[in-house]
C-alpha cells in the first residue's frame, strides 16, 4: 500500500485535490495538510510518519518541512509537483495537471 501526503500552504485547493484523486487510485491511501497556521488541515509529524511519498506544491514548502520537521521527513522522498496556487478546489484544470503528476507514482 502506498501511502501519499500532499502539502500545500492551506490544506484548501491543491492539497485536498490532490488527496482525492490519489485516493481513487489502487493500491493507495492519501491524506493532505497544510504548512500555514491558517490551514484548515495543519500537518502533524504523525502524518509525516505515515507517509510513503510526500508531495508538496512549491519547492519552498519542501524547504519549510524539512527545516521545521527534519527528523519527521528524514529518509522520506519529497516530490514537488510544481502547482501554483493559482486554482480552486477540484477546478478542472487542477485535476488535470495533478492527475498527470500523481499517477506516475502509483504504479
Amino acid at each position: 500500500m502506498i501511502r501519499m501526503l500532499f502539502i500545500c500552504n492551506d490544506a484548501r485547493s491543491r492539497g485536498p485535490t490532490a488527496s482525492q484523486i490519489a485516493s481513487q487510485l489502487q493500491g493507495v491511501r492519501a491524506d493532505c495538510a497544510g504548512l500555514n497556521n491558517e490551514a484548515d488541515d495543519l500537518i502533524s509529524v504523525e502524518q509525516l510518519e505515515w507517509a510513503n511519498i510526500i508531495f508538496v506544491m512549491e519547492p519552498r514548502q519542501k524547504s519549510q518541512l524539512q527545516r521545521s520537521y527534519s527528523e519527521a521527513v528524514r529518509g522520506k522522498q519529497i516530490i514537488n509537483l510544481d502547482v501554483p496556487d493559482l486554482y480552486s478546489f477540484m477546478a478542472p484544470e487542477l485535476v488535470e495537471i495533478l492527475s498527470n503528476k500523481i499517477k506516475p507514482y502509483a504504479a
